[in-house]
């Protein structure tokens, strides 16, 4: 992926501006993905199961994700504007944490 886009299937790690969660993760104060129990932020929302759409971007698991600069992901992937990727039990910072099954980047 380049630094506004990031396409994540399973396993994958986003760059410096992108980052997609799948199950436990919390999002910085621009970004919310979350698998099962969703909230949305201000900017951004990617919700797997009840999927809520905010004022600038729809990001959903099950139908792939979209938002106003990044669609490219197709499974487990959310995009946002400055977004985040996480895989399991990750945490963002406020531009950029890549990480998978606990790891920091």
């Amino acid at each position: 992926s380049d630094e506004l886009n990031n396409s994540h299937h399973n396993n994958e790690e986003s760059d410096e501006l992108n980052n997609s969660h799948q199950n436990n993760e919390e999002s910085d104060e621009l970004n919310n993905s979350h698998h099962n129990n969703e909230e949305s932020d201000e900017l951004n929302n990617s919700h797997q199961n009840n999927e809520e759409s905010d004022e600038l971007n729809n990001s959903h698991h099950n139908n792939e994700e979209s938002d106003q600069f990044n669609k490219s992901h197709h499974n487990n992937e959310e995009s946002d504007q400055f977004n985040k990727s996480h895989h399991n039990n990750e945490e963002s910072d406020e531009l950029s944490n890549s990480h998978h099954n606990n790891e920091k980047k």
